[in-house]
């Protein structure tokens, strides 16, 4: 599975404002604001623009994001976009990705995956198993007088398995915590800068803005092997029928 960018730390954490003569909080004590104030979040949502750098180009994008409580994310690349019109999403232990030119979803299982709950910090109450998949250090803000601080992510190395990302550095802003660059460092000849802005909490969501809708005759392909085109009316992903996604997931 390729995904753009890795998705993390997209939420308000209603904490004070961390004044520049102030030393940052430890990294205990930042997981433990991000704690206390997460199930008032409902849902989020943003826009970001996006740079890949390769030694070969730069490559522009933008678009949106949406969360939805408890672990549900979507990224929507604009349609004018070089990169769209395409839908990444997250949603408890499966991720997806809608293809509107090429009439196609693919889904994946990524249980267990420590980088799916990367995707998530700042925004799911339990963080356990982000801080014992990633060696974690707070930095100084690049930009002191929006941040407080940044927060680093490095993935320890387990069983001899190649991480996805070999670094992600996070600029939380003074007040809230809300990030407002993701710095990805995926190898040494690519990197992924993301800025984010225009956010909204708790807004109320139309079923097309918290869920994925995909139209009739898309094809579906789960872990790889392809299934039945989507059929008449087309259907969202996830659906709110369990038989549904049984249909298709099997009994989870």
């Amino acid at each position: 599975m390729i995904l753009p960018v890795f998705f993390a730390c997209m939420y308000s954490a209603a904490a004070q404002d961390v004044a520049p003569d102030v030393p940052a909080p430890d990294v205990q004590e930042v997981f433990r604001l991000f704690s206390e104030e997460r199930d008032e979040i409902q849902s989020m949502q943003a826009r970001f623009t996006q740079m890949t750098m390769t030694p070969d180009e730069d490559i522009a994008s933008e678009g949106s994001i949406v969360y939805v409580n408890p672990k549900r994310i979507i990224f929507r690349y604009d349609e004018s976009d070089s990169a769209g019109p395409i839908t990444y999403m997250i949603d408890q232990s499966n991720a997806y990705e809608f293809d509107e030119e090429l009439e196609q979803i693919l889904v994946y299982d990524i249980e267990g995956r420590p980088e799916a709950d990367a995707f998530f910090l700042g925004l799911d109450s339990d963080s356990k198993q982000v801080q014992e998949a990633y060696d974690m250090k707070l930095l100084p803000a690049e930009n002191s007088e929006r941040d407080a601080f940044a927060l680093e992510l490095v993935p320890i190395i387990k069983d001899d398995v190649e991480p996805i990302f070999q670094k992600v550095t996070l600029q939380l802003r003074k007040g809230d915590f809300l990030p407002t660059e993701i710095y990805i460092v995926n190898d040494e000849d690519s990197n992924v800068l993301f800025k984010l802005s225009v956010f909204l909490l708790n807004e109320d969501l139309a079923r097309d803005r918290s869920n994925v809708f995909v139209p009739e005759n898309t094809d579906v392909v789960i872990d790889d092997i392809a299934l039945d085109p989507v059929g008449e009316g087309g259907r969202f992903f996830p659906s709110t029928s369990s038989e549904e996604d049984e249909d298709l997931f099997g009994d989870e």
